[in-house]
């Protein structure tokens, strides 16, 4: 995968229900998230859908910054 933004680290999405637990993603507070699908890599920023490929569960991933959310506060961490 490609680097990410200087100082920031890269955090695992999985799935928890199969075990052991489903990569679906790599993200950074930055708000860039990687995908590898085979042997491609997708670049996405700030929102995201995933489907487990093992048990089926619809995962949402939603790293925006609280005030580019309409009608949310709070932490985006």
């Amino acid at each position: 995968m490609e680097d990410h933004e200087p100082g920031s680290r890269a955090i695992r999405w999985v799935c928890d229900c199969p075990h052991p637990p489903v990569l679906l993603a790599v993200y950074d507070e930055s708000g860039r998230i990687e995908i590898k699908v085979r042997d491609r890599y997708y670049i996405a920023h700030d929102r995201l859908q995933a489907i487990c490929p093992r048990c089926g569960a619809r995962h949402v991933l939603d790293i925006r910054h609280p005030q580019q959310r309409p009608g949310e506060t709070g932490a985006a961490f």
